[in-house]
């Protein structure tokens, strides 16, 4: 199974999010091929947009999908996640090996990541429950919250010994620190979700979830983390990177190890050779016709291996592209390897392209061409066609040893940088007249260009469709929406 998401990531760059569900025990092939309908206006092209363009605007990260516990699971003595996490840093304190220190980081980490994610889903729960269950859920929420940071506190004397290093407590410092911060920007979101629902007087609940906030906000003052300060900028610039740092530290214990290269390198080069060997047998057969019907050293001989060795060379290229055009089509321009401690779980190989409409499959066709009304004019007659082909291969079987959580799968994120695309558009703005109340005024509208993306998931079988339409100018993405 898959899963899909797309939003924007920064001002100019769209990000998909493809989850790929694993079927233990089987190991699996998954395609994701995506169409991108470019306006011929913006002249993309496979002479003004090259593959190494597009490498260099695409950037893909590959992780572990997060392990999924609710919040009330993992506030518990013998919850899965807080028994490895424990048992990490008892091993920890009885002998400081490499392992050990692996394992005590890798556990802090995955730890921290959990309880993000269940945070979130809490939230998103008590969003959506019945007004009648959301003080109840709430309050358990906030008991939760706070037993959760305690928990995770109360692990400090383990390891505050002679033998851990100050290194090894930075790790747990910053396990607390993301833990406290995450717990607050939850609090934070609840808050929000609260006071939209003015069906019901939540007042009562909000107060208690301020005084939740204010609680850890104290505790990570007596810590020494950062805090937000009202009027100290600063402070809250070095915050806000901090948060950043700490987001990376733990989700990277997620990430995957990832190495790329070329792929088909060496049928490449057999396809090179073939044309070098072809161009050389035109050469050979033109200087032994020549030399047998003029003889050896004359004028027709000398002149026929110039030309014939000039054409050659203009053969092997010609013959050199065919193979190339011919090798884009069918294999892949690179092949990343992906892995855990070492351990290969699977690969992903991927290739970029332009594309004619007649290369077009008919269902993507037709997707294409239902339009928006205002996007009639920018139908596939009108488009430039990008063809970016993932094949992902997972290997349930290794994935399954190489961590101790159950993983439903992998998440491929990938970020497309849009700001190629904004070299030939109009000025962002256009002064339009307007008549209001008798006179004649003006306005500024946006010059918008839209870009479709059709996106095709096949796996386990199955094979889905997703259409997005992006609108974006030489000010950036404005909006990327679903289009059903």
């Amino acid at each position: 199974m898959i899963d899909v998401s797309v939003k924007i990531h920064d001002k100019f760059s769209i990000e998909f999010k493809v989850g790929v569900n694993v079927d233990y025990p089987n190991s699996g092939n998954y395609a994701v091929n995506t169409w991108v309908f470019v306006p011929k206006s913006l002249d993309i092209n496979s002479v003004t947009y090259t593959k190494q363009q597009f490498y260099t605007d695409v950037k893909t990260h590959i992780r572990l999908i997060t392990p999924r516990f609710i919040l009330g699971n993992i506030a518990a003595e013998d919850s899965v996640p807080y028994q490895n996490l424990r048992n990490a840093f008892e091993n920890l304190g009885q002998m400081v090996t490499a392992e050990n220190i692996a394992e005590y980081e890798y556990q802090i980490k995955m730890f921290s990541a959990i309880v993000k994610s269940a945070l979130r889903d809490a939230v998103k729960h008590i969003a959506n429950a019945r007004p009648q269950d959301v003080e109840y859920l709430s309050s358990e929420f906030l008991n939760k919250v706070k037993f959760i940071n305690l928990q995770y506190e109360n692990l400090k004397k383990i390891i505050n010994i002679p033998t851990v290093s100050e290194d090894m407590v930075n790790c747990y410092s910053y396990g607390e620190e993301f833990i406290v911060s995450m717990s607050i920007a939850y609090l934070g979101k609840l808050s929000d979700e609260l006071k939209q629902k003015r069906e019901s007087d939540f007042t009562k609940i909000e107060t208690s979830v301020i005084e939740t906030i204010e609680y850890l906000v104290d505790h990570k003052r007596r810590k020494g983390y950062l805090e937000v300060e009202k009027d100290n900028t600063s402070v809250n610039d070095n915050m806000v990177f901090r948060q950043g740092v700490l987001k990376k530290y733990v989700e990277s214990g997620l990430f995957l190890d990832a190495e790329t290269r070329r792929d088909g390198v060496w049928v490449e080069q057999i396809y090179y050779s073939l044309a070098a060997g072809l161009a050389m047998l035109f050469a050979t057969i033109v200087s032994f016709s020549f030399q047998r019907k003029f003889g050896s050293l004359t004028m027709p001989l000398f002149v026929a291996l110039i030309l014939s060795y000039m054409l050659k060379d203009r053969i092997k290229e010609l013959m050199r592209y065919y193979f190339a055009h011919r090798l884009g089509k069918k294999y892949f321009d690179n092949k990343t390897t992906i892995s855990i401690k070492d351990k290969v779980i699977g690969s992903i190989r991927e290739g970029f392209d332009f594309i004619t409409e007649n290369h077009l499959p008919e269902e993507v066709r037709n997707i294409r061409n239902k339009s928006h009304l205002v996007d009639v004019q920018y139908r596939i007659s009108n488009d430039r066609i990008l063809l970016y082909r993932k094949l992902i291969h997972i290997d349930s079987e290794q994935l399954a040893l190489s961590t101790p959580y159950f993983v439903n799968g992998l998440n491929d994120i990938t970020r497309l940088n849009l700001i190629s695309f904004t070299r030939q558009m109009d000025n962002p703005d256009v002064w339009l007249r307007v008549v209001d109340d008798g006179k004649l005024s003006g306005l500024f509208a946006r010059k918008m260009y839209y870009i479709n993306i059709v996106m095709q998931f096949n796996g386990d079988g199955n094979i889905e469709y997703k259409r997005f339409r992006v609108g974006l100018n030489r000010d950036g993405i404005a909006e990327i929406n679903e289009v059903k």
